[in-house]
């Protein structure tokens, strides 16, 4: 027989999630249908008058090069860091699950490059690119229009991997261990293990994983480049939050001016 509900109960538990959800209302959902209306129009965002012009903003962006660079260079930076740094953390977070002697120093220097701040991080780089690399005779992937977004997606890797190692470690500890061991007793392999067992259990890590790599590498992008003082295609490894930074900067300009 079905509980009826207790709706004050229910009213109780909601008011509790109504100061938040008012938050978000009026933070993100109302600016975020407020903007994509100004889409529609000739905005400038700073003066009061604005007319419809239907599509002409889409279909400006879509056929100017200036712009559709840094969509593709954030999609692009966006398709490899989320899918290396998970992939990388996954397997190194599966590799340091055993124990062997040194284990834990393993981890503290594949985690160490986290807690160092991004002017050093962005500084060492700079070295490797452009001084190791030219001791080993290769050219630094920042100099050229077809990889400097690349060369920017390794310093990314490698700091943000060992959070991913971390978190998908903990999943791992997660698992009991006799289910793996009924399934070797079972016969089944490493991969059978792998997709049967080890994936549904971090199926929560990876709900958290996936997102949180969707937005921290983009957010740090800018001040890595900002740090990385050195001859190097700007248009090229332009993303779409500082491109949009750019704008808005001319525009103030424009204004004061």
């Amino acid at each position: 027989m079905k509980k009826k509900m207790n709706w004050k109960k229910e009213l109780i538990d909601f008011s509790f999630l109504a100061p938040a959800l008012v938050l978000f209302l009026f933070i993100i959902i109302i600016p975020l249908v407020q903007g994509i209306k100004y889409t529609f129009t000739d905005w400038d965002g700073l003066m009061p008058n604005l007319n419809y012009v239907g599509l002409k903003n889409y279909i400006t962006v879509f056929h100017d090069a200036d712009l559709l660079q840094p969509i593709g260079n954030t999609i692009l930076f966006t398709a490899v860091t989320v899918v290396v740094i998970n992939a990388l953390g996954l397997t190194v977070a599966m590799a340091v699950n055993k124990e062997f002697k040194g284990v834990n120093i393993v981890k503290s220097i594949i985690f160490i490059p986290l807690v160092v701040s991004l002017v050093l991080v962005s500084q060492m780089w700079m070295y490797v690119y452009s001084d190791f690399f030219s001791m080993i005779g290769l050219k630094s992937p920042l100099i050229d229009k077809k990889t400097s977004m690349l060369g920017l997606c390794m310093m990314s890797i490698w700091r943000e991997i060992g959070l991913a190692m971390m978190i998908y470690l903990a999943g791992l500890k997660s698992i009991p261990s006799d289910i793996n061991e009924a399934a070797i007793i079972d016969g089944a392999n490493f991969w059978q293990r792998f997709r049967n067992v080890t994936v549904p259990f971090l199926a929560p890590a990876f709900t958290y994983c996936i997102p949180l790599w969707l937005i921290i590498p983009l957010w740090r992008l800018p001040a890595d480049r900002s740090i990385l003082r050195r001859p190097w295609p700007t248009i090229s490894t332009a993303i779409c939050s500082l491109t949009i930074k750019w704008a808005m900067d001319r525009l103030l300009r424009s204004f004061i001016l």
